[in-house]
């Protein structure tokens, strides 16, 4: 279970924390619960926000809370507020400790930027908390500012993120080598039947593969079983023994020359890597993530460049 937390400090409104929270929980007691408030206090804090912007902010469907459009710009900007309050107490508290607060989808994270992330840490001053997680868990971390931004891979709300590419990468099938499948061109009807190895719902590789499926009018229902495993070392182990198929980045393959591949040719399978943060909230501690995956971060600590 994900815990929620977020970071302030007395330069917030309390009220916008009741307000974020409730938008995490949709729950006023477990809101009240969270914070070791009264409910009474929760709901005071909304009506406070709802009477200073004059927007109702959430609304009862049945015995349910929902947010209204008016929450959903507020939580927007709050959160990008959140941001901004963490990169001006960094200023104001220098330290000789570099560090980075970011996360990687498990292709990135494992397979593409790992190089770079090892490079950084041989500095002594610089310092990491990096979490590799799936799409959804990600993007709620950013929500919680647990991290500054992350890079992802597949789908996000772009409405509530800004985002800048960092690359495209095509999307593979992968069997066992030499199997009768192996180095074959496919339709996405000639899969049918096949055992097929996934990632959990959430994750960015499970989403384009799904997407492909629906522009066929198929789910994921047409294979001949569908097992779903969290780990890519797992995923290409049991591939490898020919326990089934999967569909994995192209940068997954490269790295397992044990590996027998694939290709789709009537489905849309490639997909996007993004560096994604909070909406309107590009500090220096994006860029300095940015300069981290693109391999251009200076090896000595910022600070002993100022």
């Amino acid at each position: 279970m994900i815990s929620f937390s977020y970071h302030w400090s007395i330069m917030l409104d309390y009220k916008i924390k009741t307000f974020l929270s409730v938008c995490k929980t949709l729950n006023y007691r477990k809101t009240s619960e969270l914070l070791h408030m009264s409910q009474p206090s929760v709901t005071q804090h909304i009506q406070g926000l709802e009477s200073y912007y004059n927007k109702r902010l959430f609304i009862y469907n049945g015995r349910k809370i929902q947010k209204t459009k008016y929450a959903a710009i507020l939580e927007k900007y709050t959160i990008s507020q959140v941001q901004l309050e963490k990169e001006i107490e960094a200023g104001m508290n220098i330290t000789e400790e570099n560090k980075i607060r970011f996360g990687a989808t498990k292709t990135i994270g494992n397979f593409v930027i790992k190089e770079n992330v090892e490079e950084f840490l041989k500095q002594k001053n610089n310092t990491a908390f990096f979490i590799i997680d799936n799409t959804k868990n990600l993007t709620s971390f950013l929500k919680e500012n647990k991290i500054d931004a992350a890079l992802i891979e597949g789908h996000f709300d772009k409405d509530f993120f800004d985002y800048r590419l960092f690359r495209k990468e095509a999307f593979v099938g992968i069997c066992q080598k030499g199997s009768n499948i192996d180095g074959k061109v496919l339709t996405v009807k000639d899969l049918a039947g096949y055992p097929l190895i996934i990632r959990e719902p959430g994750s960015g590789t499970r989403a384009i593969l799904e997407m492909a499926m629906a522009e066929h009018s198929l789910s994921l229902n047409m294979f001949g079983r569908t097992d779903v495993i969290s780990s890519f070392d797992y995923i290409t182990d049991l591939v490898e023994v020919g326990r089934g198929i999967s569909f994995v980045y192209q940068s997954v393959l490269e790295k397992n020359k044990n590996l027998g591949h694939f290709t789709v040719k009537d489905a849309s399978m490639a997909g996007e890597f993004n560096l994604v943060y909070p909406k309107n909230c590009k500090t220096d501690s994006v860029e300095q993530i940015w300069k981290l995956i693109k391999g251009e971060l200076e090896t000595n600590s910022l600070l002993e460049q100022n």
